[in-house]
């Protein structure tokens, strides 16, 4: 007989099955099912997430190629405008985050980034005499 023919007597491998059951081995594990998202996001929440995702992919492709255009090939002109597109489409995917921000940020209308209020500091002139 050959090795590479099969023995079709039962006594060749007992102990081993004529097919491996992979569930045979290894703990068992249940898996729960993940939770249904149900998609109810504001109309304007998803246009401004989509919007901002697809104008900073735009822009940072087109910087990255201006980048390798003018660094690879010396094509300065060429390279500069399509660096000079990322840029914009970067600089406008920062303005409609920050827009949004604006929209639906905290009650009192000041952001963590603008500064304290004109209330809140002491004044430079007061002298304590």
């Amino acid at each position: 007989m050959s090795p590479f023919e099969e023995d079709d007597s039962d006594d060749y491998w007992p102990d081993e099955p004529k097919e491996f059951d992979p569930d045979s081995i290894g703990p068992k594990v249940d898996i729960p099912e993940a939770p249904s998202f149900d998609g109810d996001a504001d109309d304007d929440v998803v246009q401004s997430f989509w919007a901002a995702v697809l104008l900073a992919n735009f822009g940072l492709f087109a910087a990255s190629l201006g980048l390798m255009l003018v660094v690879f090939q010396g094509r300065y002109e060429l390279g500069g405008f399509v660096f000079a597109l990322g840029a914009l489409g970067l600089l406008f995917t920062y303005r409609r985050y920050r827009a949004f921000q604006g929209q639906s940020g905290d009650e009192e209308g000041q952001s963590e980034s603008d500064g304290p209020d004109v209330a809140d500091t002491p004044d430079a002139t007061d002298d304590n005499d």
